[in-house]
């Protein structure tokens, strides 16, 4: 009995050792050198420049890994036009290292994103950028496909097996997503701003549940939603249920709606709009 109780202490004893050794090698390691190649792999990665201002890593005993990102811009692809398809002020995030560890489990319990911008654009063959992230430039217009020879195809690989990933809570405030149609004429061009959301036990698994509140063609939160979302990996799909949508009348401004879009100009609408829509 004696035998076993020194040897828990001494494999406590040394999973302190190990814990203070990784904490003190994190408080003198600087992340941020090597910024750069960071960048540069998100980048390879992605098929678009990204640069990043600072990041962060910290480890503590009660919030496990904690790392943080800042002034990350990811910018356009020439294809769809100049400037930057996103931006983020700020992006937190915490890992549970222990579930890991113990489960083989990637668990976050918590990104937080702040100042978060997003445009997207869909040209006029129909294509939307945001679905040729990852694919290198010159290789995104249906027509530019089509032309060129069809070539062997290999087989494709197999698919490596996925530890288990879920995130508890995804918090994102002060975004604003820019949505540009090209394939209309004239285009139209529609802006949400001021967007919270907060995502509950995100997984890629099991239904995850969701919250946003926006302002649409005004200068105020107007638009409330909530739902759930399942997401089908193999298919690269996603899929909304229980979707509860409010909208605020009375806060809707006729001008940017007329702006955003033109097509709108010959319909009689009034400047004051009251109730609400669900």
């Amino acid at each position: 009995m004696k035998f076993l109780k020194w040897l828990f202490i001494a494999i406590f004893v040394l999973i302190v050792f190990v814990f203070i050794g990784a904490y003190i090698f994190l408080k003198s390691f600087d992340i941020n050198k090597y910024r750069d190649q960071i960048a540069a792999q998100v980048s390879k990665q992605i098929g678009r420049n990204v640069s990043i201002e600072k990041v962060g890593l910290d480890l503590s005993l009660i919030n496990g890994v904690f790392a943080s990102v800042q002034g990350l811009t990811e910018s356009e692809d020439p294809v769809f036009g100049q400037g930057d398809f996103a931006l983020v002020g700020e992006a937190k995030l915490n890992v549970d290292v222990l579930a890991y560890l113990t489960r083989r489990e990637i668990v976050v319990s918590k990104v937080i994103i702040d100042a978060l911008k997003i445009n997207i654009i869909r040209d006029q063959a129909g294509i939307i950028n945001i679905t040729k992230i990852g694919t290198p430039s010159g290789e995104l217009t249906a027509s530019s496909v089509s032309s060129t020879t069809s070539a062997p195809t290999a087989s494709p690989a197999p698919a490596a097996v996925m530890p288990n990933f879920s995130v508890k809570t995804i918090t994102i405030s002060n975004a604003a997503v820019l949505f540009i149609d090209k394939g209309l004429n004239p285009p139209i061009e529609i802006a949400a701003s001021q967007i919270d959301l907060t995502v509950k036990n995100f997984s890629l698994k099991e239904p995850f549940s969701f919250e946003g509140r926006l302002a649409l063609f005004s200068g105020e939160r107007n638009l409330v939603l909530s739902g759930q979302v399942s997401v089908d990996v193999i298919m690269q799909e996603a899929k909304l249920s229980q979707v509860q949508a409010e909208f605020d009348l009375a806060k809707l401004k006729i001008a940017d709606l007329l702006k955003a879009v033109p097509q709108l100009a010959t319909v009689e609408l009034k400047n004051d709009l009251e109730g609400k829509i669900a």
